[in-house]
């Protein structure tokens, strides 16, 4: 009963996190960019509810790796989201600025079979010149482009097969195509 009334006090917790503190719009106060991962679940008519969340920040003084800035997540009994960073599971993670590749691995687990779900990502200032984002999908082996100055939903569906529900299916890849050549113009000429 205990541990009923802990898994139901950190629901709400959950909840208020990810759907009241992050519903202001702008950039979070000494976060200038940031992504929030948004798992949804799709009802028949059409609405989503919010199962789980995870926050990614990005900063010149954040490391990049695993350290007390970041927090681990907490597993609950129902749908989760987190991000994979070597053996770690995170809820919230913070960055180095993105340096022109990085990846973010989520993990999803505890998804329900013939359920509709959602991948919310809610990017804020992640735009930068020459600077891509696409989320890829392991089990239907697609690439879906991400906005990185607001939102992106990619909804997915649970069936029997067991790739469809693998802890790894989605990961978030960022790539610079500043390694391209750039177009010149000559404005004069001289002999």
């Amino acid at each position: 009963n205990i541990q009923m009334k802990k898994s139901f006090f950190f629901t709400l917790l959950v909840f208020f996190v990810f759907s009241g503190a992050f519903t202001q719009p702008g950039p979070l106060p000494g976060a200038p960019q940031y992504i929030r991962s948004l798992l949804n679940l799709v009802n028949s008519d059409g609405t989503t509810t919010l199962l789980d969340g995870a926050l990614t920040l990005y900063s010149p003084s954040y490391s990049d790796s695993v350290n007390a800035q970041d927090a681990r997540k907490l597993s609950n009994p129902g749908e989760n989201l987190g991000m994979q960073r070597g053996s770690t599971i995170l809820a919230i993670e913070r960055r180095q600025v993105i340096p022109g590749a990085d990846s973010i691995f989520f993990r999803i687990w505890n998804l329900r079979e013939n359920c509709n779900y959602q991948l919310q990502l809610i990017t804020t200032n992640l735009n930068q010149p020459g600077l891509t984002s696409y989320l890829v999908d392991d089990y239907l082996k697609t690439n879906t482009a991400v906005d990185l100055n607001g939102a992106t939903n990619i909804n997915f569906s649970i069936n029997g097969d067991p790739a469809s529900y693998d802890f790894f299916r989605f990961t978030l890849i960022y790539a610079t195509t500043l390694n391209t050549p750039l177009p010149l113009t000559f404005v004069s000429e001289k002999a």
